[in-house]
């Protein structure tokens, strides 16, 4: 199993993949709270309650935080989805 996300995280933080799937060349080129490899493992992560409170969880989660606090406006959230 640690092989398995070895390889997963590898992927998804490989350049290939990012470009391969990211609808415009200009698309996750400036540092932003969502990255492309943050919004795939938000995504794989499979969120199961509102936008917002999966955000906190997942920022709390990413970041070992006491207190969960929002990653990005679910806006945010919304539009860089719109890149994939």
């Amino acid at each position: 199993m640690p092989e398995l996300i070895s390889s997963f995280k590898k992927l998804i933080e490989s350049k290939q993949f990012c470009n391969r799937h990211k609808k415009n060349p200009e698309d996750f080129t400036r540092k932003r709270a969502l990255s492309f490899q943050k919004l795939i493992y938000f995504f794989v992560n499979m969120p199961q309650a509102a936008y917002e409170a999966e955000l906190c969880r997942f920022n709390k989660e990413l970041h070992r935080l006491d207190i969960a606090e929002p990653i990005a406006t679910k806006s945010a959230l919304t539009k860089a989805r719109e890149k994939l």
